[in-house]
């Protein structure tokens, strides 16, 4: 092996020699052009930067005007556009001379930088206010002073809007003199504006500097007493290194944009530049020539540069003497050394490729164990290797089946539900992903009610049944390509396919109202009937693998209103439902403290006897004034301590504060039987320690047990009645009234109203409020009074506004009433007292 490799350095030293020796001439000529051509693709990638500049410009003003949503952008907006674009987008540098815009009715704003200078700047402007002539300001205000007033000035002539303003398409002028200028050279780019609309607004123009670019070339010049040119479709030289080359004729204020005055590479005042312009028509482009000037051989490149920026038959032009790159050589003993050095890593390099026919397979072996997981293992086709490697290649060949084996097992865990089939939540968002290009603008989120209860009454194996049932009746319902997946055990989400009409997405609604409708039976492919129960929360608006999870979310909220909902079991999710759910969390935050902060307090309205108008007993009713909120809606509290068990240490606070208000009551000339009604929900009577607390509380403050009705209303009727029964006959057997507040509003049930203790029934307003004209009313409120007349117990109506309203109830025969008509809710320390009697009006 030492041997083999000694003769194969040897060999390879003596033949780079010789082709050395032989080949110096060619190997210089082919270094000159690769080191030419790489400096030539430094100066191509430099001129590229700056010419993409204005196409930047313009961009991101025609954005600006689009996004301001005016049908033609105003004077003001525009040139506050024009503005930041001098001032902070390209304010390190003086590239950019100046921006324009002219709208189709001929008015002109720009701005453009004071010759040589980066922050003065001044603005010109052909408007009303100019009486439509073209000015031109000292600043970039209307106040900072007229320079200079241009005449009859029309743009709409003027290639930089004529030309975009035609084509509506981008455009570069041609490359012209600077104004007032005779060495600087500009290049303006126009282009089309549009307004939200995609209505035609004009032409926003960007002028950039090509002056600057001479000073670059000049630092990227491949070797001293080189030459480098920019040269523009006409063979006009636009940039050099020598300046002195794109010097012309001064213009005036309207620079010809037909960049008529600059000077041919084929008249230039530089012989060499000269004689490079008559090659150009004979050398390919990017091909090295060279020409003799002076008996000195010389080397040119010709590059095109800026076809990817529309900037047509554009070139750079590179001119090296061969004295220059002979200097920068230094002689052959320079290259003497680089060969030498080539040599020597050749030798190396051959070394090493005989060291890694050993240990390559491992290192591959080694980059495919990285990508394992990745990507499936492909064994090795090369034969040269040893049979170890080979038996661990194919190893790790096993091991990948495997690994893919477990991974499509486990994607298909996490994408499917495993009882139904159905796409779980990530199954769906991945078949969203798969297919960007459908369209979805309705999705629906359905409960199935009864699962639960099925589960626990009939066992898993039914409920698999039920479910399974379910999902084929609901499919019957849904249209094909519909996406269905299963969220949760007993939540589905529907994606419909297509984009629907408000009227389809209302005819879909309605089909999903009706599979829940209590009135429909379904049967099977099983033979098995079925009445489903549940509701549906539903969204209405765009839906892509981004947004879904948002859309779903939305959903819920809808099915949350859904099953607060007595009268719809689907709900089509609006914007109020969000921000409802979101003051109710803060609404949350803010009742948590509400106690502890003493914002609760309690009001009275009076009882009044409707034969005597007497009073003697009275409801309390809660009161929130929040420091956040203001006065908040009982209606509104309420429902959500109930929701977010508030209602605990809420209702324990009521009892404590009512009791201590009825004491202070009493002792300021309220009778002593005085009966004070407070409101209980079944949740408080169902607490272990309810009755407790009450006796105990009412004890405290030196009240009777017949000071206290507690109200209930007819929802704990779906509660553990049994319990509630037994908890309502221990406190009526120690004075404590009952009341059943609200009858007639909710569940009641004549035989649960047998078996419910009670001592008063409450009608609910909704009956006495149009008790004058609706006869219905009047004989449910007959109905009601017989029926409390013959449990022997008082009738009290609630919601008394006008005197009618009690002589009609009077005549009835209700005993009892309530309402505004009598006295609003106060606070108790406002009554009065005659006699034991309350004083209400």
């Amino acid at each position: 092996m030492i041997i083999f490799l000694v003769i194969a350095f040897a060999g390879t030293f003596f033949t780079v020699y010789n082709y050395i020796s032989h080949e110096t001439d060619a190997i210089l000529d082919i270094m000159i052009d690769k080191l030419i051509h790489s400096k030539g693709q430094s100066v191509k990638n430099a001129i590229n930067y700056y010419v993409n500049i204005p196409r930047q410009a313009n961009l991101i003003i025609a954005h600006g005007l689009q996004e301001s949503g005016e049908a033609i952008p105003s004077l003001s907006l525009v040139q506050s556009e024009l503005q930041n674009i001098v001032d902070n987008v390209f304010n390190e540098n003086n590239y950019l001379s100046s921006v324009a815009f002219g709208n189709i009715h001929g008015d002109y704003v720009g701005i453009a930088r004071k010759k040589n200078s980066l922050s003065e700047e001044y603005l010109t402007l052909k408007s009303p206010e100019t009486n439509n002539e073209l000015t031109f300001f000292n600043g970039t205000t209307l106040t900072s002073g007229v320079e200079d007033v241009l005449y009859g000035y029309d743009m709409s002539i003027r290639p930089w809007y004529a030309i975009a303003s035609k084509t509506r398409r981008s455009t570069w002028t041609p490359a012209y003199r600077d104004m007032n200028s005779t060495n600087g050279v500009s290049i303006s780019y126009s282009s089309p504006t549009y307004n939200k609309n995609g209505q035609f607004t004009g032409v926003v123009s960007s002028d950039l500097h090509l002056t600057e670019l001479n000073t670059f070339l000049d630092t990227v010049k491949p070797f001293p007493n080189s030459l480098l040119l920019v040269l523009n479709n006409n063979n006009q030289i636009v940039a050099s290194n020598d300046a002195s080359l794109t010097t012309g004729k001064s213009q005036g204020r309207l620079v010809d944009q037909k960049g008529l005055t600059l000077p041919l590479i084929s008249s230039s005042s530089s012989m060499s530049a000269r004689a490079a312009g008559g090659l150009m028509n004979t050398v390919e482009k990017n091909s090295l020539a060279e020409f003799h000037l002076n008996g000195e051989r010389n080397f040119v490149l010709f590059m095109p540069i800026g076809q990817e920026l529309e900037l047509l038959d554009w070139k750079v032009v590179i001119i090296v003497p061969e004295v220059a790159l002979m200097q920068e050589m230094s002689h052959a003993r320079h290259l003497a050394l680089i060969i030498c050095l080539a040599i020597f890593t050749l030798g190396l390099a051959l070394i090493l490729v005989v060291v890694s026919r050993v240990i390559s397979p491992l290192k591959l072996i080694t980059q495919k164990a990285d990508k394992l997981v990745d990507q499936p293992w492909i064994l090795s086709s090369n034969k040269w290797r040893f049979p170890e490697i080979a038996y661990l290649d194919l190893a790790f060949f096993r091991l990948s089946q495997k690994v893919s084996r477990s991974f499509f097992a486990l994607e298909k865990q996490i994408n499917e539900d495993a009882s139904t089939g159905l796409m779980s939540r990530a199954g769906l968002l991945q078949s969203l992903r798969r297919a960007p290009d459908r369209h979805y603008n309705l999705l629906a989120v359905v409960y199935t009610a009864s699962l639960s209860s099925i589960t626990n009454l009939l066992g898993s194996e039914y409920a698999e049944q039920y479910l399974s049932d379910f999902i084929e009746v609901m499919k019957k319902n849904l249209p094909a390509g519909t996406l269905l997946c299963r969220d949760c055990v007993d939540k589905f989400i529907i994606i419909y396919p297509g984009h629907f009409s408000q009227q389809i997405c209302a005819y879909y609604q309605h089909r999903l109202d009706v599979l829940f409708g209590g009135a429909n039976t379904y049967t099977t492919h099983n033979v098995n009937k079925y009445t489903f129960t549940g509701y549906v929360g539903m969204v209405y608006e765009d839906i892509t693998a981004d947004t879904v999870h948002s859309s779903i979310m939305n959903a819920y909220i809808a099915l949350k209103k859904a099953q607060q909902d007595e009268q719809s079991r689907v709900k089509l999710y609006e914007q109020y439902m969000r921000e409802q759910e979101l003051r109710n969390i803060r609404l949350h935050e803010s009742l948590r403290d509400a106690l502890i902060n003493n914002e609760f307090y309690l009001v009275m309205q009076p009882i009044v006897d409707l034969q005597t108008t007497e009073s003697v007993e009275g409801e309390c009713l809660i009161r929130w004034q929040s420091p956040q909120w203001g006065h908040v809606s009982p209606d509104c509290f309420i429902t959500l301590a109930e929701e977010t068990g508030l209602m605990l240490p809420l209702g324990n606070w009521i009892i404590e504060k009512a009791c201590a208000e009825l004491a202070t009551l009493i002792s300021r000339g309220a009778s002593p039987d005085f009966k004070l009604h407070i409101n209980v929900s079944a949740n408080q009577l169902l607490q272990h320690n309810f009755s407790t607390h009450l006796l105990k509380t009412i004890q405290q403050q030196g009240l009777v047990n017949q000071n206290i009705c507690i109200e209930i209303t007819e929802t704990v009727l779906l509660r553990e009645i049994a319990y509630i029964n037994e908890t309502l006959c221990s406190l009526r057997q120690k004075g404590i009234s009952v009341a059943i507040d609200d009858f007639g509003s909710g569940f009641s049930s004549l035989s649960y109203l047998h078996k419910l203790p009670f001592d008063a029934i409450k009608i609910d307003r909704q009956f006495v409020a149009d008790v004058l004209n609706d006869k219905k009313n009047a004989s449910i409120i007959s109905s009601v009074i017989t029926l409390a007349e013959g449990f022997g117990v008082p009738l009290i109506a609630e919601g008394i506004e006008t005197e009618e309203v009690r002589q009609r109830l009077l005549a009835l025969g209700c005993p009892k009433a309530q309402g505004y008509h009598f006295c609003r809710p106060a606070p108790f320390n406002t009554y009065t007292f005659s006699d034991g009697k309350l004083i209400y009006r």
